[in-house]
């Protein structure tokens, strides 16, 4: 995925923990964050919470494996949707860009 977007123009950045993930956040120029559900320390839902609470203008989606994947309630407290739910594997990487522009545009 990190490939396709830096073709579609996409300047992408990665982390290999939520810990990471969060230091890199905290620089504050990052649009949107893709998260993976299942991090190494902090949970995808715990990172993106964290980082809603400490004031991170970042949009988030989230990025699982898990077949059925209910929107945790300390996601839903701040309005996380499930059409910010992307399920592994995705039907094409355009339709990623699709959701990430969706996003961008308050379309979610």
């Amino acid at each position: 995925m990190r490939l396709y977007l830096d073709q579609q123009g996409f300047e992408v950045f990665t982390a290999a923990t939520a810990e990471d993930g969060l230091e890199r956040l905290a620089v504050g120029d990052i649009d949107v964050g893709i998260i993976d559900n299942m991090l190494p320390g902090v949970s995808g839902p715990e990172l993106i919470r964290t980082a809603h609470d400490s004031g991170c203008p970042t949009k988030f989606l989230m990025f699982t494996g898990t077949v059925d994947f209910p929107v945790p309630d300390i996601l839903k407290e701040i309005n996380f949707s499930p059409m910010q739910v992307l399920f592994k594997p995705l039907p094409s990487l355009k339709f990623a860009v699709d959701v990430i522009n969706n996003l961008l545009a308050g379309k979610l």
